[in-house]
C-alpha cells in the first residue's frame, strides 16, 4: 500500500475493527500516521506485515494510534520509518498498544525534539511489549528513548532485546 493523506497516508481508520495481515506498507507519507492513522475508538490488529520507509511530517512514521484507539501488532517488521517533527519513528501511541514478536530497526524521530525512535508513548492506557527486537533506532532529542519513549511510565515490557539504539546521535538509550 502506498499513498499520501494529511493523516493516514495509506489507511485512516475510525470507530470500527480492522484486521490487517500479510501486508506491506512502504513509501507512504502523511502529517501523522503515514501507514495507518487510528482515530475515534478504532481498533486495528496487524499481523505478519511490514512497514518500511514511511515518513510522517509530524508523528507516527508508520502508525499513529490516538487516545481512544487500540492497536495490536504481532509478528511484524518496522524498518526505516521516520517521524520528522515530533515522535514515534515507527509508532506514536496515545491509546492502548500491544506489540508481540516484532522487529523495529532503523526507525527515527529526526526533529530536535523528536522522541521515541521506534515507539513514542503518551498514553495512560495499557502498553504491553513482549518478545520484540529494537535495534539501530534513533531519536534526535537527548534522553529521548531511541528505542522507546514513555512519558507516562506505564509500559510493561518482557523478553525484549535492545541493541544500538541512539538518542541525540551520541549515546545508547534504550
Amino acid at each position: 500500500i502506498n499513498g499520501y493523506n494529511f493523516i493516514g497516508g495509506a489507511i485512516y481508520h475510525s470507530t470500527a475493527t480492522l484486521t490487517i495481515s500479510n501486508s506491506t506498507f512502504s513509501g507512504n507519507t502523511a502529517q501523522s500516521g503515514a501507514g495507518i492513522y487510528i482515530n475515534n475508538g478504532g481498533s486495528v490488529s496487524v499481523s505478519n506485515s511490514t512497514f518500511s520507509n514511511n515518513v510522517a511530517n509530524g508523528s507516527g512514521g508508520a502508525v499513529s494510534n490516538n487516545s481512544s484507539g487500540t492497536l495490536t501488532v504481532t509478528d511484524s517488521t518496522f524498518s526505516g520509518n521516520t517521524a520528522a517533527a515530533s515522535g514515534g519513528g515507527a509508532i506514536t501511541n496515545s491509546g492502548t498498544l500491544t506489540v508481540t514478536n516484532s522487529t523495529f530497526s532503523g526507525n527515527s524521530a529526526t526533529n530536535s525534539g523528536g522522541t521515541g525512535g521506534a515507539i513514542s508513548n503518551a498514553s495512560t492506557n495499557a502498553v504491553t511489549l513482549n518478545n520484540n527486537i529494537f535495534a539501530g533506532n534513533s531519536a534526535a532529542a537527548a534522553s529521548s528513548g531511541a528505542g522507546i519513549y514513555d512519558s507516562q511510565n506505564i509500559v510493561t515490557a518482557s523478553y525484549n532485546v535492545f541493541y544500538n539504539n541512539l538518542d541525540n546521535g551520541a549515546s545508547e538509550d534504550d
